[in-house]
């Protein structure tokens, strides 16, 4: 059968049946044990087992087949953190794109105010196309208070155009903090804040477009 191990008509079990037997492989046991006088139908029957150095080989070759493993799942992980930073990276740029033509045509301002208790009062003051506006607040009962304003993009360019925007908080007699903020089409321009009853925060943005 094999030349290491070859007996006419022997029964042939393997000691690792999960690999097949090649002639790298070794007797282990062999039944009836070699030296008798067998007669001519009496059964004999080996266990094969590899040798040593078969069995270094495929332990090598198995932690090479483990290193390929992790080398296929580290690069299939490499690959899809790339094509979700790609799919992030165009989400980002598809939002920033809607949010820029979403203010092509209209201007919106935000003037924000928070504080850990009722505000005493609140004054906005904007200038526009040469119109100045002021508004005040004096209800003292809310924490946060969010005016907005709207106006056309036209009136932010052209012939020698100027804005500006303020609003200016006081705390009320129980607050610790009170911030105001303005915002500019969806972008903070503005922002401060002042600490202990009755402070004040101001806050101020404007510009200019001059084209002759």
């Amino acid at each position: 059968m094999f030349s290491n191990f070859s007996i006419e008509g022997a029964e042939v079990r393997n000691a690792s049946p999960e690999h097949e037997i090649d002639d790298s492989w070794v007797v282990t046991e062999q039944y009836p044990v070699s030296g008798f006088i067998l007669q001519e139908d009496t059964p004999v029957a080996i266990t094969v087992a590899p040798s040593e150095e078969t069995k270094r080989h495929w332990a090598y070759m198995e932690e090479q087949h483990e290193i390929d493993l992790a080398a296929e799942k580290a690069a299939e992980a490499k690959k899809k953190a790339e094509a979700k930073a790609a799919r992030e990276e165009a989400k980002a740029e598809a939002k920033a794109e809607a949010e820029r033509k979403k203010y092509e045509d209209e201007w919106v301002i935000r003037y924000i105010l928070e504080s850990d208790a009722p505000i005493d009062l609140a004054t906005y003051t904007t200038m526009v196309g040469g119109s100045t506006s002021q508004t005040q607040d004096s209800s003292a009962t809310k924490n946060n208070l969010v005016k907005t304003l709207k106006y056309p993009a036209g009136a932010f360019s052209g012939t020698y155009k100027v804005w500006s925007f303020g609003v200016d908080g006081m705390a009320g007699p129980y607050a610790s903090t009170i911030t105001c903020r303005i915002e500019v089409n969806g972008k903070i321009v503005e922002e401060q804040t002042s600490t202990g009853p009755y402070s004040s925060a101001m806050c101020n943005d404007g510009g200019y477009d001059i084209n002759f």
